[in-house]
């Protein structure tokens, strides 16, 4: 078992989920079943965001060359010596006794911070370290994450316009299916009614992703309709902002709401005559989200088919 039978670093809050500016408190246990001698412990606090992707093209006759697109920022970097001395300061190392020893912390998170993410091709992410750093031997270490919620006021965000990446030389978008709805046939001549229609959307991520300038964050719901025959299904867009502060009086979307438009796209078998359309205007919704990452509901209201 060794000297250590115990080493982590807890948080205060069950659930570590904290606002920008909040501080972020707990403690370092460390327990030994006999003395340790060391330099000293020390916790660090790191906030950052990072992308990559690769891409492969033909560089000649059977040559595929892989290029690489990247991109990072750091929020903050920040240690704080629990114990003993820094690596580099002169001094004597220290020798913790056998026994449960805690370190209570507290680390107040700036003030302007992006939400915590996690993609296909890149995350945003906040963790906590402690490292035990011992004279001549491998240092141990305690790591843990924690969640970052920054507030999407509603209220002061007009905007209506999906998850983009920003590589320092390119822009890769990336989209995933979070919840989908389905009717069945409608018969010719019949018509189709989705009426106070519910769709469950999962805790996401608020949208924008504020402060963070490598990765974008956007949401929108698209309709599809697929006529029988050689036709071209029809698709509506509604742009859908997700925030954690609601607009004021407003439960599902606001009364001045654009009525999305209808978009026809070409492509295989599709009907004589037809033609390819540029990207339709788009109409938009907004859902609120709790402080906590509680399940929404959007509602579908009256949209004839």
């Amino acid at each position: 078992m060794g000297k250590l039978s115990l080493f982590e670093v807890s948080y205060s809050k069950e659930r570590p989920v904290y606002y920008p500016g909040e501080p972020v408190e707990g403690q370092v246990t460390v327990e030994l079943n006999d003395t340790m001698k060391m330099r000293g412990m020390h916790l660090r606090f790191k906030g950052m965001a990072r992308v990559h992707w690769t891409e492969e093209r033909s560089s000649g006759s059977r040559t595929i060359r892989t290029d690489h697109f990247s991109a990072e920022e750091e929020y903050f970097y920040i240690s704080f010596l629990l114990a003993g001395r820094w690596k580099d300061e002169p001094g004597h190392d220290i020798n913790l006794p056998a026994g449960r020893h805690t370190y209570p912390f507290s680390y107040k998170l700036p003030s302007r911070l992006p939400s915590s993410f996690a993609g296909a091709y890149g995350f945003v992410g906040y963790d906590a370290k402690c490292t035990i750093d011992k004279p001549w031997k491998f240092n141990h270490e305690a790591e843990t994450s924690f969640i970052v919620r920054n507030r999407l006021d509603l209220n002061r965000e007009p905007r209506a316009k999906e998850v983009l990446y920003h590589a320092t030389t390119k822009t890769k978008p990336k989209t995933h299916d979070y919840a989908k709805l389905k009717h069945g046939e409608i018969k010719q001549g019949d018509t189709d009614y989705w009426n106070a229609e519910r769709l469950v959307v999962p805790p996401l991520t608020p949208s924008f992703l504020r402060g963070c300038k490598i990765i974008d964050v956007r949401y929108f719901l698209m309709l599809d309709v697929t006529p029988a025959g050689p036709s071209s299904d029809l698709v509506l867009y509604l742009n859908v902002i997700i925030g954690n502060i609601p607009r004021q009086g407003v439960v599902a979307q606001p009364s001045a709401v654009d009525q999305p438009a209808a978009h026809q796209p070409s492509g295989k078998g599709a009907s004589k005559g037809s033609k390819k359309r540029s990207r339709p205007r788009r109409g938009s919704a907004y859902i609120t989200e709790e402080s906590q990452p509680l399940a929404e509901e959007l509602s579908l209201k009256n949209t004839e088919l």
